[in-house]
């Protein structure tokens, strides 16, 4: 079995893992309170996390763990648990894993739109609100099914973005025609960061040979 492979099942499984741990976080909170499930999960995370040290070895370099930028991240990877898990305990559990599935891809494209990473070309020649409207378009996209007023604020806020250009169109064209173009325009936002992204992912490709 080739790395990419056995990186991609072992990636699929985790996934299914954290699923299934939310799952059970989200009826123990039923019974439960939310501080003491917040602390056995962390817990038991911690035991997983220092079997993994042991069977990996890398508890050889724990002392890279004081590194200030290394003590930032998990201060804000412990942060973002805690908020992750109070929502969880407060929406229902279909909104929260669409929402958590759909975070590797929203942090691409904010990564390549908008926070200009250095690995990945970023030239287009667009403004912020553009970058902003096509995240804002797959967000709406995502939370459709499962949550329809979030998905309806990040439309009317992609349309706010872009209102110089709809009363463009209400003045040249009339204001149904406008009204008929908005569809249109979301529709350019979403093939155009699929493009866009798809587009990075083959130079990088390329890159690495």
């Amino acid at each position: 079995m080739i790395d990419n492979t056995r990186g991609i099942l072992a990636m699929s499984a985790s996934v299914v893992v954290f699923i299934f741990n939310d799952a059970l976080i989200k009826l123990a909170a039923e019974s439960v309170p939310s501080v003491q499930a917040i602390g056995v999960r962390g817990v038991f995370a911690t035991l997983w996390c220092a079997l993994a040290l042991l069977a990996s070895g890398a508890w050889r370099q724990i002392a890279m763990a004081a590194n200030p930028h290394v003590l930032l991240r998990g201060a804000l990877e412990a942060a973002a648990a805690i908020v992750y898990l109070v929502a969880l305990f407060h929406i229902p559990f279909a909104i929260a894993t669409a929402v958590n599935l759909s975070t590797p891809l929203v942090l691409t494209v904010l990564a390549v739109l908008m926070l200009r990473e250095r690995n990945i070309p970023n030239d287009l020649n667009v403004q912020s609100s553009q970058r902003i409207s096509v995240v804002l378009t797959y967000l709406a996209l995502m939370l459709a099914p499962f949550y329809w007023p979030g998905s309806a604020i990040s439309l009317i806020i992609t349309i706010g973005l872009n209102h110089r250009f709809y009363r463009f169109l209400a003045r040249k064209r009339g204001l149904w025609f406008a009204v008929r173009a908005v569809p249109m325009h979301l529709a350019y936002f979403l093939y155009s960061g699929a493009s866009f992204v798809v587009g990075c992912v083959k130079a990088i490709q390329a890159e690495h040979g």
